[in-house]
């Protein structure tokens, strides 16, 4: 059985003063000294069954915080760093506990990107269960926390001691509860039976819905990694004892999507009508565009409401290449929104990394050529966008696969210009 970690336990300050300040450095003023006012009030063990009266003595803390903040920036003329060091100093003496930590790091995610781990998504299984439907009536699940941590507590041995920390509502743009788990390293002393914290590792993430959960997001650090496996199982074993008929889940990844820094991109992805959808085909989704048939047979993404053809040669430059990326221009257009200053280049769902196949005979050799493109940025799309408007690529020319038609996915371009998605294997999907 693994040891459970108190929210009340403090880790010894010379392990957590300088990444703690380092952390705190990265919030929004406003979030900082909300962050410190809980904390005060948790560490005076403030109780009240009245939300009014919380929030009352939560606005005094602030208060006196940012009167306090304000003194040492004017005054004392000290940097950010500097401030944050005297009020953790005054305060707390540095003696910062386990939950409070784990809140931080869970606040963090709203502002930045952790690049010591990446995001991914796997869809919840049912082998019997979804086996016996085709899949064609996709199972949804409610994950019971304290269960999860049960069956944590069981499959990690002795050796390792754990801390889950959960939240809701952590990002207003993320309706998920957002789990932290952080694994420590004990040893057992000569003369006690009573583990003492020896190491840690970077703490692991997994989000989901709170209701209606089918996709589970979590973070790894490298795919080779046993503790995140370990956690995924536990995750997997708790939603087997919550839901009757369920004699086996197991949770199947998306190796056709790349892992990503970024979280808001997979959720949007995945958990809201946009999944799958981006750039020019956004606004068949929003019912702005005649799903018109070109001369191929194929949905055109260049045919607007009002029968507009975006191969028009009365269109600017500028016109076309936001109908291409974009799929439709905002109403009541004037020629200053077409000025390139003013184009909104960001795409809906950014695609921070793609990769293309492509395979083509030389008409005068015969010889076949392959021919791989990889694009990597934040937001590559808005950025072949951009070069387009700037004359480095031919709008007229430029196929749809370059303009974000396919979103995330990387995929082989046969003969006839036309995206086929691949795994990670190379099979064909």
């Amino acid at each position: 059985m693994g040891i459970s970690i108190p929210d009340s336990y403090i880790l010894p300050a010379d392990d957590n003063n300088h990444t703690l300040i380092k952390k705190l450095t990265k919030l929004p003023l406003s979030d900082l000294i909300s962050l410190f006012s809980r904390w005060l009030l948790d560490n005076e063990n403030f109780e009240s069954d009245k939300q009014e009266e919380y929030d009352k003595a939560l606005y005094a803390k602030n208060h006196t915080l940012n009167e306090d903040f304000v003194y040492l920036q004017q005054s004392k003329k000290l940097n950010t760093n500097h401030i944050i060091y005297k009020l953790i100093q005054k305060y707390f003496s540095f003696n910062i506990k386990m939950k409070h930590l784990a809140e931080l790091d869970c606040k963090i995610l709203k502002y930045s990107t952790n690049e010591s781990f990446k995001w991914t998504c796997s869809r919840i299984i049912n082998t019997v269960l979804d086996t016996s439907n085709n899949g064609n009536n996709p199972l949804f699940y409610t994950i019971d926390i304290p269960k999860f941590q049960q069956f944590l507590m069981k499959d990690f041995e002795n050796i390792h001691a754990i801390h889950l920390y959960s939240c809701e509502n952590f990002d207003p743009e993320l309706p998920l509860i957002l789990c932290r788990i952080q694994i420590f390293g004990t040893l057992f002393g000569p003369n006690t039976s009573q583990p003492v914290i020896s190491s840690s590792k970077l703490p692991y993430y997994i989000a989901f819905r709170k209701y209606q959960t089918l996709h589970i997001f979590s973070t790894t650090i490298n795919k080779d990694d046993v503790f995140s496996k370990l956690i995924l199982k536990s995750l997997c074993k708790s939603i087997s004892s919550d839901n009757y008929g369920c004699n086996y889940i197991y949770l199947k990844n998306y190796l056709d999507i790349e892992p990503t820094f970024n979280l808001k991109n997979l959720y949007k992805y995945f958990c809201t009508p946009l999944q799958n959808i981006n750039g020019p085909w956004l606004p068949y989704l929003e019912q702005k565009v005649d799903p018109l048939l070109n001369s191929t047979g194929d949905i055109s993404p260049f045919y607007i409401k009002n029968k507009k053809n975006i191969d028009s040669h009365n269109d600017s430059k500028q016109t076309k290449t936001i109908y291409k990326f974009k799929g439709i221009l905002p109403n009541n257009v004037s020629n200053d929104y077409l000025n390139p200053e003013h184009i909104n280049y960001n795409s809906v769902v950014p695609v921070t990394n793609v990769e293309y196949y492509t395979k083509h005979i030389l008409s005068d050799t015969s010889t076949p050529v392959n021919i791989n493109i990889s694009l990597k940025g934040k937001d590559v799309f808005a950025g072949l966008h951009k070069l387009c408007d700037d004359g480095f690529i031919d709008v007229e020319r430029i196929p749809n696969w370059l303009c974000g038609q396919n979103s995330l996915s990387s995929g082989y371009i046969d003969e006839n210009n036309n995206f086929k998605k691949l795994k990670k294997s190379g099979r064909l999907i």
